[in-house]
């Protein structure tokens, strides 16, 4: 496929069409779709939805596990729609703030979800459609794509919304990302020819959920508009993905470290992974241990890394060669520490000096590049927060060396990525302290050999108050998704503070990094 004549997203699927035709472009547990049938299946549901009365620029609400409706409802923004990925790991009350706030025009909802829609807000599911099993006088998916697709001639220009991307960025509140065409375009670009390295005879399992930008422009998208074969698997379970090897030969795969430390835990993972040639790692640091004996199991496979993020795509790659070349070479060894150099139409540079010439100076990480969001939806004073004079504040600090190559040396803020999801400490401190019992409470990360970083809380409990730490956590996982509970909650007298009252998170972090 040509990619330098695609501007927008339908541009990449009519392309793909064209070059790959009846190939076989996703495939689930399910059932299969080629390239042709991905296509033809977008325009029926985008006729079924026109004829709804719903028109280009309204926001099409998804939650869902990973199936093959899923990047069918993404590939609307073909014909206007933006579409809005929900993380169905939210509980309700956070889905409800997201739903109020993109304001759906309709919202698709796997059967496994469909509970939940009674706790949501009427005006953001007044046209409920399920994904699967519908409920009786509720639209269901496969009724919208038994339509007759219309051609979708709408114009959709490079600089429109292809999607709205939720992410907690500079502050634990969400703000949609409103990515373009034209930056999705060229994130799928880079990451297919640059990044990765994907082949037309490659077979990708995609096992990173749909919410996410490095599930979505990262991975699947790139993938297949490569011409690959896509398995979809509906989240990541050790045990399927290994059937996965062995029943759809799977030739390249994209994990978190928490996920590549599970699978390699398992010797029917090794036995099974013999058809395997690459893995794609991002989401958070790749601990040089897990690594290396990544690289010494599975020796036969080739690794590349990705640093990006939600409001900036992909930013710099580590490709197979360096990794190739820092096993071999005691010298460039350290190459395994950064995460690679800038991608094409992709500056990058050191908030000190503002000149990406400086090497080894430790700063903030800012991007330019076209990849770049359009802003936060409906968040004019969080978007000017993060540009300055056309560049792009990414929070993370680091320095580039004197090859270019990109190092990432600790966060500007104190969020904890643990198996690859960004963590922000007051969100979680909230739940905890609207314990009954509970005065106050810090958390924080500690490193951790299998999540990169555990999440750790310090509590005061109120004087003459009796509760147990495992109570403390029952109650945070009663109010948060799993992935936010602390694994561990220590119990102490007071918390260390700054003169003006801050919590030191580094002092907390320090006492009880060897519990």
């Amino acid at each position: 496929m040509d990619w330098n004549k695609a501007a927008t997203f339908g541009d990449m699927v009519d392309l793909a069409v064209e070059t790959f035709g009846d190939k076989v472009a996703f495939r689930d547990t399910r059932r299969e779709l080629s390239f042709l049938g991905f296509a033809n299946e977008i325009a029926a549901v985008a006729t079924a939805l026109f004829s709804y009365g719903l028109r280009p620029g309204d926001r099409i609400a998804i939650l869902a596990q990973n199936r093959i409706e899923v990047p069918v409802l993404l590939g609307l923004c073909r014909a206007g729609f933006v579409p809005v990925p929900l993380n169905w790991r939210m509980p309700a009350e956070d889905l409800a703030t997201l739903l109020l706030d993109c304001e759906p025009a309709a919202f698709f909802v796997e059967d496994r979800y469909l509970s939940v829609v009674g706790q949501l807000p009427e005006t953001a599911t007044r046209l409920t459609i399920a994904i699967g099993n519908s409920e009786p006088g509720m639209r269901s998916y496969a009724s919208l794509a038994a339509h007759r697709p219309a051609a979708l001639d709408i114009p959709v220009l490079a600089q429109d919304a292809a999607c709205i991307i939720y992410t907690s960025g500079t502050t634990s509140a969400p703000k949609g990302a409103i990515l373009t065409h034209g930056g999705v375009v060229k994130n799928c670009r880079d990451c297919a020819r640059e990044a990765i390295g994907f082949t037309p005879n490659d077979v990708s399992l995609m096992v990173m959920p749909l919410f996410h930008v490095g599930g979505i422009w990262y991975y699947m998208f790139p993938s297949v508009f490569s011409g690959c074969t896509t398995i979809l698997r509906e989240r990541f379970e050790p045990e399927q993905v290994i059937e996965a090897f062995w029943t759809e030969q799977i030739s390249n795969i994209h994990v978190v470290p928490t996920m590549l430390a599970d699978l390699l835990s398992r010797p029917a993972f090794i036995g099974a992974s013999s058809t395997l040639r690459l893995i794609v790692y991002a989401g958070s640091s790749m601990p040089s241990e897990l690594l290396g004996r990544a690289m010494e199991t599975l020796s036969g496979c080739e690794f590349a890394q990705a640093y990006g993020s939600t409001e900036a795509g992909s930013i710099t790659a580590l490709s197979p060669e360096a990794h190739r070349l820092a096993i071999k070479s005691t010298i460039h060894r350290q190459l395994l520490r950064s995460c690679g150099k800038p991608l094409a139409d992709t500056e990058v540079c050191i908030e000190r000096s503002l000149d990406a010439a400086d090497a080894d100076v430790v700063g903030e990480i800012l991007v330019r590049s076209p990849k770049l969001m359009l802003g936060y939806w409906r968040r004019d004073d969080a978007t000017k927060e993060r540009f300055e004079d056309g560049w792009f504040r990414t929070g993370d600090l680091g320095y580039l060396d004197h090859e270019g190559y990109l190092y990432i040396v600790d966060r500007k803020n104190d969020m904890v990525i643990s198996g690859g999801e960004n963590i922000f400490p007051f969100e979680v401190e909230e739940v905890l302290c609207a314990h009954p019992l509970v005065l106050e409470a810090s958390v924080f990360g500690i490193a951790d050999p299998r999540w990169v970083e555990k999440l750790v809380a310090a509590v005061v409990l109120k004087p003459g108050a009796i509760c147990s730490p495992e109570q403390i956590i029952e109650h945070a996982r009663a109010h948060l998704p799993g992935y936010k509970t602390p694994k561990v909650v220590h119990l102490v007298e007071t918390l260390p503070k700054s003169p003006v009252g801050k919590v030191l998170r580094k002092s907390l972090r320090e006492q009880f990094v060897n519990s």
